[in-house]
């Protein structure tokens, strides 16, 4: 190491310095002054620059502001590396600090980065206040000294540069250039497969390639057929070749110049796609809402690749998302299968808006619904109102784009078949519906019918009066016939305008409709509040309160086993909650309904009781299926019938 203050060589020719100075020259900056000062530094080319230790600028000449485009008085009394950031980083950096760290002068030649944009020559003095730094521009001579470069270099540097793997191939197989795409590409080095058979033919395409090969050495020019090559682990690519024959000096083929594009992931996704087509087909022919579940959860695991996947339903009684379906890897992963509020998840946010959102890091998003989720990332596709469906992976910022647009395609396709099925399920009801009505129609009415034709032809005969009352009873039953039929068409289509409403008002105002003397209602734990059509309900509440007053809870009993009409004054009616919360009952302590006609009670038109229309629990049944709800009878603690409606939350 050179002890500081020693004389060596500082410039040469071109600079306007003595020929020998200290090896800083701090010294000489600092203590000439004024005019004596600006003589010596108009002389020189160079641009200097003097630091402390700690960086600072203690003096910047001109030349280097004008370089800079800067003034001097500006630059100096700022750390050098925030007044030209762009030198951190570099070789000027490094080489100065080097300088600084030991003691030793440097010389180097570096092109300097905006706002410098030049070639300089950089010599570096160190002392014990700093360091000084002095830089000669050197452009000019490196642009005349630089020779002209040949065309094959530029071909070299060209291939060499290129994304595609480019091979030269001898007419024997054997490999004569490998460039560093074919490397990136199929995982083998250059000098490993350079005077060596060309390792990436798969053996059952040996000949597919001898012919290409033939076809090149003949003159031949390919372009853009696709094959596929195998990478070092055995990976299969498709790749497009283009191909032509390199000449030699009497202009005969001497060997074949092969270039490959990687199109795998554009074959991958065609074939995804094609396959995606065909799932749409089975999902149009889906004959429920179920079936286009289970094809859906199936297609993103077997053709997307995408086995963590799952489905959720929008409930709109609840307002919440309900699992419906879960790959077998998913319901393995997670081992519960959430269910999504408002304002509790990343899948509520994106389906409340109708948006896909991709996380790449789940674990990153605070409002992730479980803080431990096994999720590293996360694909949430909306289908419109009707829920949404998910996909993830343990490992984060999984997916790629590709991925991402086909999950979104996959998700506008189940979503499409959703809506088609919901509307043959309704075209399958409305006509199943028609059915039940004409064959009302045609049994039902025409019994009371034919009675009232009947007696109305012996009151002509006789002219006794007293076979009016037979006539007007049928009439009666024949109007309660066409009011059912005509609730029941009213009771088709879904809640959507739902409100909240109390279960004891309800039950109360419901009550007092019905003709229920001398029977009692009473609502348990106060009743609770749910969600529903309040007209609709009214009806639901009036035909089973009905049902147990007038027909002895069962609705289906013969007249002889009513219960009210032959002597049991004393039935009680009680409405309340469930004790999950889930739903609520309506109870009573009559007869009750035998259990093998627990079935068929909620079908059209079945009744026992010979002037029951059969329509009153179908319409019970209809009113909690347009909210969702289920209904199920069992027996109550008296031992009398007892209504269930599920999926009917009920809170305080």
């Amino acid at each position: 190491m050179n002890p500081r203050g020693r004389e060596r060589p500082l410039g040469d020719r071109r600079s306007g310095l003595n020929a020998y100075c200290p090896v800083s020259p701090r010294d000489d900056i600092v203590s000439l002054g004024g005019e004596q000062l600006r003589s010596v530094l108009d002389r020189t080319a160079d641009a200097i620059v003097v630091v402390d230790t700690d960086w600072t600028v203690d003096y910047a000449d001109e030349r280097l502001a004008d370089w800079a485009d800067r003034d001097p008085g500006a630059i100096v009394g700022e750390p050098l590396w925030t007044a030209f950031p762009g030198l951190v980083g570099t070789a000027f950096e490094e080489q100065c600090r080097t300088a600084m760290r030991t003691g030793d002068p440097v010389q180097f030649e570096q092109r300097l980065p905006d706002p410098f944009d030049r070639r300089v020559e950089v010599r570096a003095f160190p002392d014990e206040a700093g360091l000084t730094v002095l830089s000669h521009d050197v452009s000019d001579q490196h642009e005349r000294a630089r020779p002209p470069e040949h065309p094959n270099q530029r071909l070299e540097s060209l291939i060499e540069a290129a994304p595609l793997a480019i091979l030269e191939i001898a007419p024997d197989g054997e490999v004569l250039r490998w460039n560093q795409g074919a490397t990136e590409m199929f995982d083998w080095a250059s000098d490993e497969v350079v005077g060596e058979s060309n390792p990436i033919v798969p053996d059952d395409r040996q000949s597919e390639f001898d012919t290409y090969r033939q076809r090149a050495l003949s003159g031949e020019r390919i372009r853009g057929e696709e094959i596929q090559c195998r990478t070092r682990d055995g990976e299969r690519l498709d790749l497009l070749l283009s191909a032509a024959p390199v000449l030699d000096e009497a202009e005969a083929p001497r060997s074949v110049i092969a270039i490959l594009d990687d199109i795998t992931d554009r074959k991958r996704t065609e074939r995804q796609l094609r396959a995606l087509q065909l799932t749409a087909r089975r999902l149009n022919l889906a004959e429920s809402e179920r079936d286009v579940y289970e094809l859906a959860v199936e297609a993103a695991g077997d053709i997307l690749d995408l086995p963590l996947t799952g489905v959720w339903r929008h409930d709109e009684t609840r307002d919440a998302l309900l699992p419906v379906l879960m790959s077998e890897a998913a319901t393995t992963l997670l081992e519960t299968q959430p269910q999504f509020g408002p304002g509790d998840s990343l899948a509520w946010e994106a389906f409340e808006a109708g948006e896909v959102r991709i996380y790449d890091h789940l674990h990153e998003q605070p409002d992730r619904h479980n803080p431990d989720t096994p999720m590293g990332s996360e694909i949430i596709v909306p289908l419109g109102d009707r829920g949404l469906m998910i996909t993830g992976s343990t490992t984060p910022q999984e997916f790629s784009s590709r991925e991402v647009d086909l999950f979104r395609v996959l998700g506008a396709t189940v979503e499409a078949a959703l809506v088609r099925a919901d509307r043959e399920a309704a075209l399958r009801q409305q006509n199943d519906r028609l059915d039940e009505f004409a064959s009302v129609v045609a049994h039902d009415l025409r019994n009371p019918l034919s009675i009232a034709s009947g007696f109305l032809e012996v009151v002509r005969e006789t002219g006794e009066p007293r076979h009016l009352d037979r006539i007007e009873s049928a009439h009666d039953r024949m109007e309660r016939l066409i009011d059912g039929l005509l609730t029941l068409a009213r009771e088709e289509t879904t809640v959507v305008d739902a409100e909240r409403l109390r279960l004891d008002e309800l039950a109360e105002e419901a009550w007092q409709a019905v003709d229920t003397e001398p029977a009692t209602m009473t609502v348990a734990e106060g009743g609770g509040e749910l969600a529903g059509d309040r007209d609709r309900l009214l009806r639901l509440f009036e035909n089973l309160f009905r049902n147990s007053v007038e027909h002895g809870s069962t609705g289906s009993r013969p007249a002889a086993d009513d219960a009210v009409e032959h002597g049991d004054a004393g039935v009680t009616v009680t409405v309340g909650p469930l004790a999950d919360g889930d739903g609520f009952y309506v109870a009573d302590d009559g007869p009750g309904i035998p259990p093998d006609r627990r079935e068929e009670v909620f079908d059209y038109g079945v009744s026992y009781s010979d002037d029951g229309t059969g329509f009153g629990l179908s319409i019970v049944a209809d009113v909690a299926r347009a909210h969702g709800w289920t209904v199920t009878v069992t027996e109550s603690a008296d031992g009398g019938a007892r209504f269930e409606f599920s999926n009917a939350t009920v809170s305080d």
